[in-house]
């Protein structure tokens, strides 16, 4: 299997604040576990493999979820004219769009959608989080430092709208067995995936810099030999 790499998710804050207007049957969806094996993933002119991760039912649901409300926030009340994505009706019982269905796929439901989206996300975070052990890529403590912010901030929300901690938030926006620490290990993956993204790019932009030095050393001593 080969992917695209594409970061998602958005905006933490604001994708958990509007998670709670969003929680219908509609939205809450119990995915099973997923085993990524044998997967590869470009990024530019670099291909990363990843050879087997397992990830469990609550980390499923926490991104399918996490997939659903940032994609609403970022369309918000555009949604149903702009997507004919209905919140307040069940994900499996509305056919998604020809635009958004890549594959074309028959009978592609939004369900099915945020699905695959989960999948692709996973297989993508399991290939950057093996890139970055093989090539010593680790999160620093600004890193976890920004982290520990993001949960601070979902604490709050979560006072807001009545909720006794983070945990009950999530489980009750993000599907069966979401809790903090499940989140936290979503957004340190992605957080990795990140600097791993930087640093593929950085080295490719330095590579080329390099060929191009050389190019230009080549013509140069081609015009002294003339």
């Amino acid at each position: 299997m080969r992917n695209k790499w594409m970061m998602g998710g958005g905006a933490w804050v604001s994708v958990f604040a509007i998670g709670i207007e969003l929680k219908a049957g509609a939205l809450y969806r119990s995915l099973d576990a997923l085993t990524v094996k044998n997967t590869e993933v470009t990024v530019g002119d670099t291909t990363i493999s990843a050879g087997e991760r397992g990830f469990s039912v609550a980390e499923c649901n926490y991104v399918y979820h996490m997939q659903y409300i940032s994609l609403m926030n970022t369309y918000g009340n555009y949604a149903s004219t702009l997507l004919h994505l209905d919140t307040t009706k069940p994900l499996d019982e509305q056919e998604c769009p020809s635009f958004m269905n890549k594959e074309g796929k028959e009978n592609y439901t939004w369900d099915q959608y945020f699905r695959d989206a989960t999948k692709s996300q996973l297989v993508q975070l399991a290939a950057f989080e093996a890139y970055a052990e093989q090539h010593d890529i680790k999160l620093t403590d600004d890193d976890y430092a920004e982290i520990d912010e993001t949960i601070k901030s979902i604490e709050s929300t979560a006072k807001e709208n009545n909720y006794g901690s983070v945990s009950k938030f999530l489980a009750a926006n993000y599907g069966r067995g979401c809790n903090e620490s499940v989140a936290r290990a979503i957004m340190e993956l992605q957080t990795l995936a990140g600097k791993v993204q930087t640093s593929i790019n950085d080295l490719e932009t330095y590579t080329a810099e390099q060929l191009a030095e050389k190019d230009e050393s080549v013509k140069e001593n081609e015009h002294k030999i003339n």
